[in-house]
């Protein structure tokens, strides 16, 4: 089958809708009847997304259907990982899909219990394809489970990991690089629409010109932009693993603390396209002169990662032949095998 192509070209309003976003624990009863928040905990052995339940009273065993809304491929092939006040208890799996997932575990006290629905080995994590992930392999056998008769277990919530609590020794060096808890929630970005608000909303919406999910993991997504978008897109790239490239074209790499940025951590796509007009660098603003500095910073960071990178100098400053540098830079990546 053929891999279906998106480009996505995000402008500067997209920045803007996600630096002004506030994610808490709330959550829009049109879209989940859940909070959706963050939380803090050791990835290794656990992985990064867990539901929290609570249990009222003991039981030989609970039921609780988990509306987690996951945007991974083959979750029934996932097993769990449930901890409760005495620490891991049994489990096992009857509903395993992308919407929600209907699953029972040991509940020898009341209490509160966490569901790690993805976890994994921290030393098999570098991408969503390549993760080894927990096999769904159920620890509770031989009990006769009926799920309509069976103690009802409460969802409170679902939690993604958060790298670094405001507890953190480096939370008080860099507030700002630390405190992205609403970068971190899954709360829009990572709760998939269902079939059913996919068509009501297609239905809202039938007359637009464009509308796209980035949700299937059969399909190939670049994304890129230029200048600011170009910026973004870098950004993006290293929150997920979902774009095969990044075509950033005269990306504003002046922005301050965007190059310390890339420097403590790794970019989690393959193919980086890089550009800058010859001229650029000559601003009359001091800060816009770093642009062409750093962007050669850039290149030879992200090649030393074993990126795969270029960097293409453009004849003219900025705002010279805009359009034709964001075409090449698509051109460029969507070329580039995997």
């Amino acid at each position: 089958m053929k891999n279906f192509v998106l480009l996505v070209i995000v402008f500067i309003m997209a920045i803007s809708m996600a630096c002004c976003q506030k994610v808490d624990y709330t959550f829009d009863p049109n879209v989940s009847q859940l909070p959706y928040g963050v939380g803090y905990w050791d990835e290794d052995g656990f992985g990064n997304h867990r539901a929290v339940l609570t249990v009222d009273k003991p039981a030989d065993y609970v039921v609780a259907d988990i509306e987690w809304r996951r945007f991974d491929p083959d979750v029934n092939s996932k097993g769990l990982v449930v901890v409760g006040p005495t620490g891991s208890v049994k489990w096992s799996t009857f509903t395993m899909e992308n919407k929600h997932g209907v699953v029972a575990f040991e509940a020898p006290k009341e209490g509160t219990y966490y569901v790690y629905y993805m976890p994994y080995n921290s030393s098999s994590a570098y991408s969503i394809e390549k993760t080894e992930y927990f096999p769904n392999n159920p620890t509770l056998t031989g009990v006769h489970i009926d799920l309509d008769k069976a103690p009802k277990a409460k969802v409170e919530r679902i939690e993604c990991r958060s790298e670094t609590s405001k507890t953190h020794e480096n939370y008080l060096y860099y507030p700002v690089d630390y405190d992205r808890d609403n970068f971190y929630s899954m709360y829009p970005m990572l709760i998939t629409i269902t079939p059913e608000e996919l068509r009501e909303y297609k239905n809202k919406h039938s007359k637009d010109d464009f509308t796209v999910f980035c949700e299937d993991r059969t399909k190939t997504y670049y994304l890129g932009g230029y200048s600011l978008a170009g910026l973004f897109a870098l950004w993006a790239a290293y929150q997920t693993d979902i774009f095969r490239g990044v075509a950033a074209a005269s990306p504003s790499m002046w922005f301050p603390g965007f190059d310390k940025f890339m420097m403590e951590r790794k970019i989690k796509t393959g193919h980086v396209y890089l550009s800058l007009g010859k001229k650029e660098d000559r601003a009359r603003n001091p800060v816009m002169t770093t642009v062409g500095e750093r962007i050669r910073a850039a290149y030879e960071l992200l090649s030393e990662q074993n990126t795969n990178c270029v960097l293409e100098w453009n004849e003219g400053n900025h705002f010279k032949d805009t359009d034709l540098r964001t075409a090449k830079a698509f051109s460029w990546i969507m070329n580039r095998k995997i």
